[in-house]
């Protein structure tokens, strides 16, 4: 890619998710290798990883207001960040076979989707 970051290399398994922060200044990543990781966009170093997830992180999304990232696996493990400080301010049990996680675009409610018809919904304050 012309004038592009091309960054390679990157954790040790397939690479599942993207999310691209609201100010584009930081991506997330989740993968394989049971991790979330975060980029800064503007030279591609990795600014963070969370390697505590118990399965593939098949799931990352950035909130509307950019406050918060959150990853999920698909055992429905829940990791929500405070971005800036990328601290684990939030850990959830959510349900098996994650499909697809979303934030509210208004608010700070995280909702998932699960392969057994069920959608989980929490307020992250």
């Amino acid at each position: 890619m012309r004038g592009g970051l091309e960054r390679g290399g990157v954790g040790t398994d397939a690479v599942y998710a993207l999310a691209l922060s609201p100010d584009a200044a930081v991506a997330a990543s989740g993968g394989g290798d049971d991790k979330l990781r975060v980029w800064s966009t503007a030279d591609g170093s990795e600014l963070v990883v969370i390697d505590s997830f118990a399965e593939s992180v098949a799931h990352v999304a950035f909130s509307a207001d950019g406050g918060y990232l959150a990853g999920c696996d698909l055992d429905g493990n829940v990791r929500v960040l405070k971005t800036g400080s990328w601290e684990v301010v939030l850990e959830l049990d959510g349900p098996d076979g994650a499909e697809s996680m979303v934030w509210h675009p208004r608010g700070n409610v995280l909702v998932v989707s699960s392969t057994d018809t069920t959608v989980w919904m929490w307020h992250v304050p």
